[in-house]
């Protein structure tokens, strides 16, 4: 099994024709204007199957030393053909405490944690002008 554009953002909506919406997706940075500060963190990515059956799956988000993770998913995907990749999107509301380094790690069957995604958390001042910054 392997992941395949991983995208943090969010908010994901599945539209009735199969499609997806990412709203809020973020590149290697998330921006807050104060911590702490309650999140609601999505995930949407592709799961590329090797077999036909079930794949399970486990996510954690580690955020710095924290010793415990700020989440923890677990679940399972019935594959019944492995040509088509199954698109998952998740969602959790975290508690950012202060700056760092949030680092997502993904577990595939039985193999070992391996980490699939690092965004920073930083606190600064957040622009409304369309992504470009003060003029």
């Amino acid at each position: 099994m392997k992941i395949h554009s991983l995208t943090v953002c969010d908010f994901v909506r599945r539209e009735d024709n199969g499609k997806f919406i990412i709203i809020g997706a973020y590149t290697n940075e998330i921006i807050f204007s104060s911590l702490p500060s309650p999140f609601f963190l999505s995930l949407w990515f592709l799961l590329e199957h090797e077999k036909v059956g079930v794949d399970k799956i486990a996510l954690r988000g580690v955020l710095g030393g924290q010793a415990e993770p700020v989440f923890f998913i677990e679940g399972e995907v019935d594959v019944i053909d492995t040509s088509n990749w199954s698109p998952m999107a998740l969602g959790t509301g975290i508690t950012i405490l202060e700056p760092g380094t949030l680092t997502i790690d993904a577990k595939l069957g039985d193999e070992d944690w391996e980490t699939v995604r690092e965004l920073r958390i930083t606190m600064g001042p957040i622009f409304s002008t369309g992504g470009s910054g003060p003029s």
